[in-house]
């Protein structure tokens, strides 16, 4: 089992297993609260630049933000 520093000081959990031949399994653990905390910071920084109708810029609640771009945040924060 290999230990890693992620961004911003959270720690995860990488563990490497032979499936078959050259087949393997990677198993990537990270906490809770430092996924939550990236997930709020991602939210904030589309809260930002996002322009919803009805909205000043940067004004739109976090929960409507989260209806129509929580999807897009999610496949951002997963890749990087």
């Amino acid at each position: 089992m290999w230990r890693v520093r992620a961004r911003r000081g959270a720690w995860e959990d990488l563990q490497l297993a032979l499936v078959e031949g050259c087949r393997h399994r990677l198993e990537i653990t990270i906490p809770a609260a430092a996924f939550q905390a990236e997930t709020a910071n991602a939210l904030e920084k589309v809260r930002q630049k996002v322009h919803l109708k009805g909205f000043r810029p940067g004004k739109a609640p976090a929960a409507i933000i989260r209806q129509h771009y929580m999807g897009e945040i999610a496949r951002k924060r997963s890749t990087s």
